[in-house]
């Protein structure tokens, strides 16, 4: 992928200060970098060479994989790429509790914790199967932890979107077996094995065959995944219900495993329940509308070149190296050009909001008008109704007089009337005079 292994030091990233070293592959290096705006610990892996055309597509399709999941709580964020001296750098969250390969090498990890971490890193991987990705390498050095109980699935590096699954790119100790036999480069039915393979490793201490059998090769080990029945854990805290269901989820046969890996957590969530454990929700955001803008500092993405500073498209990261030189000498497209868009049409959705805003309270204004006004008469005519029955209560509470006229007195009723007429300011007069409708006599 990159030419021969050469220790580089982290080249100088604007705004980024280099801390130490946390990571070393043989195609890239993860420094820990200190963030000046914001004020942040951040991680950034960086190619161990200047990218030639292969390299730059396989990064390139890297971000776009996080970029697409990036709504996902359980899913390790995404802050900024780009290439810097022909070097290609992805900036993330710092995990300041290291990976689930820690706590898998000191076996430090309870029963409660391994069921709570898989169930989170189950969702945040139904999360990439419902946006049609296959992981093809979980494992649990691709767990990190940002906090004691929060994980981030990463390392999309090898991810493949489900319809477009030519290559094959694992680790042999937690690849399903027909990955292995290579009668399949990577399925869903495939990341629930790894993922199964992951949390059994977590309660072992070693990966599941590694841990029976003590193979010595890597050919050894193969032979074992296809074709040797899953080792018993042999951990006292372990139940034959927890081995159950890890065993459904590393079965060889892909159709007997888990139908999804919706299906494995809530799996996880009864074992919970059972040992009377507090159940982990499974956390799944609402799915976002086809081609819906994201507007978050994950999916704007910057590229660094000497003292240029260019954009990062969600699609189109920058122009493609298309030799080792314009891979250290690339110019990139400015980025006043798409702020300013940015701007203005942020700016639009502004004063449409606004505009739509002011027009629902005008609306909102006039119906309560309409209702006052409404109630009035409603008030008005009912109390002048009253007023030809056998008892008058004036309109205002400050005249309590009643009026009750004699039987025999045909016209009390127009008396009545007139008195209300004659007691009453002018306002008042002219609405009752309007509502029975005298103006007209």
């Amino acid at each position: 992928m990159t030419s021969s292994l050469t220790r580089l030091p982290p080249p100088p990233l604007n705004g980024y200060i280099a801390m130490r070293q946390l990571g070393r592959g043989a195609s890239s290096t993860v420094f820990l970098y200190r963030q000046c705006d914001p004020a942040r610990l951040v991680a950034i892996k960086i190619s161990n060479q200047a990218l030639c055309q292969e390299s730059f597509a396989q990064m390139q399709h890297e971000i776009d994989i996080m970029q697409r999941l990036a709504d996902h709580p359980y899913m390790l964020p995404l802050y900024d790429a780009g290439l810097c001296q022909g070097r290609g750098y992805i900036i993330t969250a710092y995990a300041p509790h290291g990976t689930c390969d820690k706590l898998m090498r000191t076996r430090s990890a309870t029963v409660d914790q391994v069921l709570d971490l898989g169930i989170k890193t189950a969702s945040a991987l139904q999360w990439a199967h419902q946006s049609h990705i296959v992981h093809r390498d979980i494992k649990p050095s691709n767990i990190l932890l940002i906090g004691e109980r929060q994980p981030a699935l990463g390392d999309f590096g090898i991810a493949a979107d489900t319809y477009d699954r030519t290559d094959t790119g694992f680790s042999l100790p937690w690849a399903a077996p027909e990955v292995v036999s290579h009668r399949s480069t990577g399925s869903e039915a495939c990341d629930i094995y790894s993922l199964g393979a992951t949390l059994y490793a977590l309660l072992a201490g070693q990966s599941p065959f590694q841990h029976g059998y003590q193979p010595t090769t890597q050919q050894e080990l193969a032979r074992l995944i296809v074709d040797k029945p899953l080792p018993a854990l042999r951990r006292e805290d372990v139940g034959m219900d927890i081995e159950r269901t890890l065993a459904t989820a590393l079965h060889k046969d892909p159709g007997q495993r888990f139908h999804s890996v919706t299906a494995f957590a809530r799996a996880l969530q009864d074992l919970q329940s059972r040992h009377g454990y507090a159940v982990t929700p499974i956390s799944m955001p609402r799915t976002p509308a086809y081609g819906a803008s994201q507007q978050s500092e994950r999916q704007v993405l910057h590229v660094h070149e000497s003292k240029r500073q260019g954009s990062l498209s969600a699609r189109g990261m920058v122009r493609a190296p298309s030799s080792s030189q314009d891979a250290k000498d690339s110019t990139y497209e400015a980025a006043d050009t798409a702020s300013a868009a940015d701007a203005t049409n942020t700016a639009q959705a502004a004063k449409t909001a606004n505009d739509g805003a002011e027009r629902r309270i005008s609306s909102a204004s006039h119906r309560r008008i309409h209702a006052y006004i409404v109630g009035a008469i409603i008030i008005v005519v009912s109390a002048a109704v009253l007023g030809f029955g056998a008892a008058h209560i004036d309109l205002w509470p400050s005249r309590h007089t009643v009026h009750t006229p004699a039987p025999e007195d045909e016209f009390a009723p127009s008396r009545q009337r007139d008195t209300v007429l004659e007691t009453a300011d002018a306002p008042r007069k002219a609405m009752v005079r309007h509502v029975l409708h005298l103006d007209e006599r």
